[in-house]
């Protein structure tokens, strides 16, 4: 069975907590690394402190999904802008045969998604249904009218494999992040930080119930139990209470044993 690792580096300022935790989780890569905001803007700040903290070898490029005028005209022109590739769906009861996603982000060794949790919060996308903004525009359209579409998110999801998912929400008192491989946990982790997050919207009775997660679960996609989840937290601020206060809300959102979080 699954387990998952969630790195929690917990510092003053965003810049000193991707300097002291990415480093250890991306010394292996190399070649384009794909970044994937879910702002969906390319001056997202979480990603452009990741990329200061990736190894020489990383070719870092922050994508972004087609928008505004260039998605309206790839809903006429389908081929015009940048290479597409068809993506084959071999998840069990997918609703559609494939899709179509950008071949630079397919075809890179890494992909990262940087969630800034104060900035999404509401709305989202956070993990688990970032991939599927990257669908190719005429294909999107179909994917958000559809009356699964919460089931849809985890199946293009399980299409692009991502490498590392990081997790970052800024408090007056310091930066809280988070990174793990395993994209259920991240998923997890930012549905249960967004609850904390002034004037959010979002309500659910437990993050293990959202739809897209439940899906995800069925996929294998990921951890499948909170007993399988153990917490590593680091830094500065770690212990400090309003660090040790989310620290325990994590777990006790998602039923994770107290034995399983260790400070560094």
């Amino acid at each position: 069975m699954k387990t998952a690792t969630v790195h929690i580096q917990v510092e003053r300022t965003l810049e000193s907590a991707t300097r002291a935790l990415i480093p250890e989780l991306t010394t292996h890569y190399s070649g384009i690394t794909a970044i994937l905001p879910a702002t969906l803007d390319n001056r997202d700040l979480v990603a452009e402190a990741v990329i200061h903290a990736l190894p020489p070898d990383s070719e870092p490029e922050i994508i972004t999904p087609l928008r505004g005028g260039e998605a309206r005209k790839a809903l006429v022109l389908p081929a015009a802008f940048g290479q597409w590739r068809d993506v084959q769906m071999s998840v069990p009861g997918a609703r559609i045969g494939s899709v179509q996603l950008p071949g630079k982000l397919v075809n890179a060794p890494s992909r990262i998604i940087t969630t800034d949790v104060v900035e999404v919060a509401r709305h989202g996308p956070f993990v688990l249904d970032l991939p599927a903004r990257y669908v190719h525009p005429r294909q999107r359209l179909r994917l958000v009218t559809d009356r699964e579409r919460s089931s849809l998110m985890a199946e293009v999801a399980a299409t692009l494999p991502i490498h590392l998912a990081i997790v970052c929400l800024m408090l007056p008192e310091g930066a809280f992040l988070t990174a793990t491989t395993d994209c259920i946990a991240a998923e997890l982790v930012a549905l249960t930080l967004s609850e904390r997050c002034l004037g959010t919207v979002r309500e659910f009775s437990g993050p293990w119930e959202d739809t897209v997660v439940q899906r995800a679960t069925e996929l294998e996609l990921g951890v499948l139990l909170p007993s399988r989840i153990r917490i590593l937290a680091a830094g500065r601020s770690a212990r400090e209470p309003w660090a040790d206060a989310l620290q325990e809300y994590i777990r006790r959102r998602l039923g994770i044993p107290g034995t399983s979080s260790l400070h560094l």
